[in-house]
């Protein structure tokens, strides 16, 4: 799935799983100043009906640092969002994003 404006060259993303499949990490990179959607399709026999999601993103513009007055001006900020199998993740402007997929067991 893309985006109707999606162009090429503004986001990467990849994904992994653990070895046991309960956990699924995707990692991804908005290239532009622009906010980026990232969709998301989760799909296979060991993709729960539940889990948790946990994301980690570090942002900053082109010509920022962090300096000695200011050593926290650039520092990951972990968020939660609502888990399902779709999701639509925003990219801020020159960001990187970690999302943190915890699969949790059906309830039969």
């Amino acid at each position: 799935m893309k985006p109707e404006d999606w162009q090429p060259g503004t986001v990467d993303a990849i994904a992994t799983s653990s070895d046991d499949g309960s956990h699924l990490i995707i990692k991804a990179v908005n290239y532009t100043e622009n906010t980026q959607l990232l969709l998301t399709r989760l799909q296979g026999s060991n993709v729960s009906a539940k889990g948790t999601v946990k994301t980690y993103t570090v942002q900053a513009g082109l010509m920022e640092s962090a300096s000695l007055s200011d050593p926290n001006k650039i520092r990951p900020v972990e968020d939660i969002l609502q888990y399902d199998k779709d999701m639509t993740i925003e990219l801020m402007p020159y960001s990187v994003k970690v999302i943190n997929i915890e699969l949790l067991p059906d309830s039969n």
